[in-house]
């Protein structure tokens, strides 16, 4: 569930990204404020140091790279339906 979530901020964060408007936009602001909160970073960390705290360092390392690739994926997924949108 806590990848869901974070996959889905960053495809929603990436899209507020490419809207138009100048540097530190609204949208820009208030996406990383929304998006911070609702994408439970915190809980991908948690999640990852116990499972090193049980000693499963395989699927600690495999939980914290699939989240980040596929976070970063969809953020770029997200600014290219945004460009797409505005262009």
């Amino acid at each position: 569930m806590t990848v869901l979530l974070v996959v889905s901020g960053s495809a929603l964060f990436g899209f507020l990204v490419a809207l138009p408007g100048s540097r530190f936009a609204p949208g820009e602001v208030c996406g990383a404020a929304f998006c911070g909160a609702f994408t439970t970073y915190s809980t991908l960390g948690h999640e990852t140091v116990r499972l090193i705290e049980e000693r499963a360092l395989l699927l600690a390392a495999m939980n914290a790279a699939a989240s980040i690739v596929a976070a970063l994926g969809a953020a770029f997924t997200g600014m290219a339906l945004g460009n797409a949108f505005v262009g």
